[in-house]
């Protein structure tokens, strides 16, 4: 059974801006970690 999607269009259009902002700050992080991506691996491996 398919699920209906009764959102409006301005509802979709403001989760993809909150997804796409919340994408930009996760890559930011990640450029800005990048320096330390070994001690992260480690603490994540540990």
């Amino acid at each position: 059974m398919p699920v209906v999607d009764v959102r409006t269009g301005e509802d979709r259009r403001r989760e993809a801006a909150g997804n796409a902002a919340i994408f930009t700050i996760v890559v930011m992080v990640i450029i800005a970690g990048f320096p330390f991506l070994p001690y992260f691996a480690g603490a994540i491996g540990m």
